[in-house]
């Protein structure tokens, strides 16, 4: 229906789960509709103000979700009205009042205060930044040099925002030349099996852009997409909008999405983004191994740094309760907050290589630092939680100081509402 998740799979280990989307209008809701994976919500205050130089129409007022549009004007304002009616209706009519309640401007106005404060409120410094693990730090090195990786041009600082303007620019990156999910995707236009083509095909009367190279138009917009936050992006996958994964054995996870870009075939050579890349800097990007390798474990750093960020506010917060309160209100809410500091460490500890190699010292601060939680949820007294809780940060803080310096984040209070 309106909001159905579709689940692909040739084996259980492979399945690539999106949610159907009519993003270029509601128009023939049934047939003219796309199948793109979640994006994540956080840190949408550094990612959302587009980027005028990439001619794309105004609206989309803000960039939300991997196309920029498809919720009325495009603002974040908006978003949850269009989020109703395109995954909370009765059924594909779609009538006010009848298949759906529209929020009302109170409601629109604090979902979008929540969602400006969740996660990072700010970019970092990446010529600043230092990694203490020296391949993760040549990966830094590789991101921001324009001879190697050049990710630093579309995701400044490792955020979303193009460099030269520190807002987010629309791009094709090729990925629907590889994408081996790219079935999910498939609507119909007459007799023709219409393929996702980004942002810009709202309302259009008939497809106009040919998604995937050739001569047939099968798809509606301009073929770009708004680039993520990589910050977040190691446990926040899958990394693309239709789920694409270099090699479908393997796990997805971080080094797969950084090898879509030295694919064999060249998919992103071949892109509007690999195409301006190469007029940018007078040759094509040629992104080796070892560099690819090297920039995934430093985004793995990032996002490790900061998950403990986001367990250490919830701990703090915790810690405050406890301080005013004792356990005369809110009892129920500091537990709360301590098992989703936990989450976050369980992130930190994911995004984190299984085989140890990366920080093996962190990987056992994070193990004590959950288990003094764990005994802190089952201390009968608030001052013995409090002292459980004390000793969790502490850990958090010693495994945090080994990743590197200058990975300073402002987060948002929204990390503390659930």
């Amino acid at each position: 229906m309106a909001g159905e998740i579709v689940v692909v799979a040739t084996k259980a280990q492979d399945a690539v789960a999106a949610i159907r989307e009519n993003v270029d209008g509601f128009g023939d809701g049934g047939q003219r509709f796309v199948s793109r994976t979640v994006s994540h919500v956080l840190s949408l205050k550094t990612s959302i103000a587009p980027d005028p130089a990439d001619g794309t129409a105004n609206p989309p007022l803000e960039r939300t979700g991997w196309g920029g549009d498809g919720v009325l004007d495009g603002s974040l304002l908006s978003f949850l009205e269009g989020a109703i009616e395109q995954h909370f209706t009765k059924n594909l009519q779609r009538r006010p009042t009848v298949d759906f309640r529209l929020p009302t401007a109170q409601e629109a106005q604090l979902t979008r205060e929540f969602q400006l404060n969740l996660g990072r409120l700010n970019e970092l410094n990446l010529q600043t930044v230092r990694i203490l693990d020296s391949d993760a730090e040549d990966g830094r090195l590789a991101f921001i040099d324009t001879a190697r990786g050049r990710c630093n041009v579309c995701h400044f600082n490792a955020g979303a925002n193009f460099q030269d303007t520190g807002k987010n620019r629309n791009f094709e990156n090729g990925v629907e030349f590889a994408g081996n999910s790219n079935f999910l995707h498939r609507g119909t236009f007459g007799d023709i099996n219409t393929s996702d083509g980004g942002f810009g095909g709202v309302d259009l009367a008939r497809p106009n852009f040919a998604s995937g190279g050739g001569d047939l138009l099968n798809a509606f917009g301009d073929g770009t997409f708004s680039p993520p936050p990589l910050i977040e992006a190691a446990d926040t996958g899958p990394f693309f909008h239709n789920g694409f994964r270099f090699q479908s054995k393997l796990p997805d996870d971080i080094d797969e999405a950084v090898n879509f870009y030295r694919l064999p075939n060249d998919s992103f050579g071949k892109s509007q983004g690999g195409k301006f890349l190469e007029a940018r800097f007078g040759s094509p990007l040629v992104l080796d191994g070892v560099d690819a390798a090297h920039i995934a474990r430093f985004l793995r750093v990032l996002n490790g740094a900061f998950n403990l960020d986001i367990a250490k506010q919830r701990l703090d917060a915790a810690n405050t309760l406890i301080g005013r309160f004792d356990d005369t209100t809110g009892a129920d809410i500091q537990k709360r907050l301590m098992e989703l500091a936990v989450v976050e460490v369980d992130d930190a500890l994911e995004v984190l290589p299984q085989n140890g190699d990366l920080y093996p010292g962190v990987r056992e601060r994070l193990l004590e630092a959950k288990n003094e939680v764990a005994q802190g949820l089952s201390e009968a007294t608030p001052a013995l939680r409090q002292r459980r809780i004390t000793n969790a940060l502490d850990r958090i803080a010693r495994g945090r100081a080994q990743f590197g310096t200058n990975i300073t984040f402002q987060l948002g209070q929204g990390n503390l509402m659930f």
